[in-house]
Formats: C-alpha cells, structure tokens, sequence
C-alpha cells in the first residue's frame, strides 16, 4: 500500500526540523594563536565574530609604579577610571589580596615596559581576566618579568585549557585564544613570574544564527500534521 503524501511531508518537515536544532549538539575546543608570529592566521580565525569590549591601557597616564586592589570592572580602581573598561570585564588575581593588581607603565624604572601594563602583584600569583557573559575570542598581550607565561583558559563548561612556554617578554607578546564549535571563554588567566597584560585587549562574540529557518521547520512540520489530520 502506498504511503500517503501527508505521512511523508510529516517525515521530512520532522527530519529537517531536528537537523536544525542540532547543528550545535557538537561541541568544540579552546585554540591559541600566536598573534605576532602568525597575525593573518589570527585575522582568518576570528573572521565573522564582532565586537564584545576592547580597551588599551595606552590611553591611560603613565602607570609608573603603582598598584590596585583587585577586582577592577566598569567601576574603575587605582589609576584605571570609571567606565574605561567594558561591563562585561574583571580584572584580578587569581589571590585577591590588598593591592594584588601592580599596575606598571614605561617611566618604571626596574623593567621600563614600553607600554602601561596590569599584572599580579607577585611573583607566585596569577593574573585573570574575567568575562561575565562567556566571549568566543580574546586577544591581548602577555607580560612577565621572568619572559614566559603559561595561559590558561577556562571555558563556559567550567575545562581548564592550559597553553604554556608562551613568550612574554617585558615588550610583550601577542596571543589570541578562540572557542570552535560553541565553547566560550569565560577566563583568561596568565601565570608566571610577575605576569599579567599589556596596552591593547580586545574580546569577541558569535553572531547568533538566524532562527528563520528553524521556524520554517516548525510551520512545516505542524502544517503537515494539520493537513493529515483534516484527511481523515
């Protein structure tokens, strides 16, 4: 006997309908790249994300030598303002005690960093960059008296992704880490020997993907099921 249209519209209005709610079933990984070794790389990977809160520390006064207690939002503290960080970054360490943040710029006379940098406060703390609202993508510029760092990701699941070995000299280097397939970064953190970042950050977030076709899924599926209901 032969299958009614109405059964097969059903089938493939269910078929499609499904398929589209689970594109993002999979989920991804936490990728670094070394921005000033390979920036094109860089460029092509974050393609099609768009802004979600960049600041550079350069804007600032000459840091010097001073320090902060941490953590420093929108709300500004020590010589960062009011309002000159987005609402949707805190900076840290990873123990926040008094004056944990040491914030550091060129007329330092031990390290002479070329531009205004934020970082742990000591030599066996770690700097963190929170995201309140899990970004995609997050580029900035590794510093650490002793040269190297280690990065460490987490995401929005609440996985440490670590990267270590980084180059981090006083003039800093530059690194960006990307969630693939859905995974966000929800902080960034730095370790090493009085570590932290430097002048120019910037964070990245996913366009959301139109819902109109799901919806079409949907008008179909319930069109065919009215239609096979009234058949019969």
């Amino acid at each position: 006997m032969p299958v009614p249209k109405s059964h097969v519209a059903i089938v493939l209005s269910l078929i499609l309908f499904v398929s589209l709610f689970s594109v993002d079933v999979a989920y991804g990984d936490i990728l670094l790249y070394d921005i000033d070794a390979n920036e094109s790389a860089w460029i092509a990977a974050k393609s099609g994300l768009v802004d979600a809160g960049s600041w550079d520390l350069d804007d600032l006064p000459d840091f010097g030598t001073n320090s902060a207690d941490g953590p420093i939002g929108s709300g500004g503290g020590g010589l960062i303002p009011v309002g000159f960080l987005p609402d949707n970054v805190s900076l840290n360490t990873r123990f926040a005690l008094p004056s944990n943040i040491f914030l550091m710029g060129p007329s330092n006379v031990i390290w002479n960093p070329p531009s205004n940098a934020t970082m742990s406060n000591s030599a066996f703390d770690q700097f963190e960059v929170d995201f309140f609202t899990p970004v995609t993508a997050f580029e900035f510029v590794a510093i650490s008296t002793g040269g190297t760092v280690t990065v460490t990701v987490i995401d929005d699941l609440a996985v440490s992704h670590a990267f270590s070995g980084l180059d981090a000299p006083i003039a800093g280097h530059r690194y960006g880490v990307i969630g693939t397939i859905g995974s966000t970064i929800s902080m960034v953190r730095t370790s090493g020997n009085y570590n932290g970042i430097e002048g120019a950050a910037a964070s990245f977030k996913s366009v959301p993907e139109p819902q109109s076709a799901i919806w079409v899924g949907l008008f179909l599926t319930c069109a065919a099921l009215g239609r096979a209901r009234s058949k019969r």
